[in-house]
This record gives structure tokens, C-alpha cells and sequence, in this order.
């Protein structure tokens, strides 16, 4: 099906290659009072938005910024069935039309470390695309010396 939306990247379609990573992040703002939601950090009305993708972009050159987009679901852009969860709601709306309505944020005073200190755990982990798929197993575990001068 061909159409003109603009869809959100997916990892691995046309993100850089040479390094390639997944991520995941237990969020704070459930439990602790001072963690802020993702919506409260892009001031964003929690009874209209929801956010439902965040892409963080960290500086890769020195005296770079960050860049933060986050990608918003307005909730009354999805019919809600009565006595049905929202995410079913939003399943059912996406097999019906092939993908959902987000609007892209460009939060230009948030940073990425902004978003990570509202999280309790997180991990990210980079591999070289060549071994995409391929299982590692640990033979040591040792300390590495790190950059010269750090």
C-alpha cells in the first residue's frame, strides 16, 4: 500500500549502520513524586497527549547540543470502546488503517540527560552490524583501562 504519510523510523530501517543497539528503560515517574512524566517534560497536557515515542539524539562532537522529538498520540484522535483497554483500542484502530497518528515535538529545552534521570534502571547496548543476530557468550569479566588522560 502506498500512500504519503511521513511514518516514524523504525530501528534498523534507515538509522545509521555501522553500530547498531536496543535500549531499555525502566521508568521513575510511577513511583518517585519529583519524576516527571514524559509528557510533563515536553509540557505537554497529560489529558490530551500521550507520548508514544521518544527519540533522543546525544551530541556526537564536542559543542554539540541534544536534540529531544517526542511523537504525541492526541487521545481523542483514537475511537475508545467501552469497557476496552486503550492500547486495544489503538490495535484495533492500526489494523484497520496501517498505523496510528502521532504529532512530532521538537522539545528544544530538554537534553538527554534530562529524560534519563526520570528513569529508575536503564540499559543501552551498541553492536557492530556485522554481527547482527549472532549470540555472545561472556569468557571474562575485567576492568579496562579506558582513554589515556580520562
Amino acid at each position: 500500500m502506498s500512500d504519503d504519510r511521513n511514518y516514524l523510523r523504525q530501528p534498523g530501517e534507515d538509522f545509521p549502520r555501522e553500530w547498531m543497539g536496543s535500549a531499555g528503560f525502566e521508568a521513575d515517574w510511577p513511583v518517585r513524586q519529583s519524576a516527571q512524566s514524559p509528557e510533563e517534560l515536553a509540557g505537554l497536557d497529560r489529558s490530551e497527549w500521550t507520548v508514544m515515542a521518544i527519540n533522543l539524539l546525544p551530541p556526537t562532537r564536542p559543542g554539540t547540543g541534544d536534540t529531544v522529538f517526542v511523537y504525541a498520540l492526541r487521545k481523542d484522535a483514537i475511537p475508545r470502546k467501552a469497557g476496552q483497554h486503550p492500547n486495544d483500542d489503538l490495535r484495533d484502530y492500526v489494523a484497520e488503517h496501517g498505523s496510528f497518528p502521532v504529532t512530532k515535538f521538537h522539545v528544544p529545552n530538554l537534553s538527554v540527560q534530562d529524560v534519563f534521570d526520570q528513569m529508575k534502571t536503564g540499559i543501552i547496548q551498541l553492536r557492530p552490524h556485522g554481527i547482527d543476530g549472532m549470540q555472545m557468550h561472556v569468557i571474562a569479566d575485567e576492568e579496562a583501562p579506558g582513554p589515556e588522560g580520562g
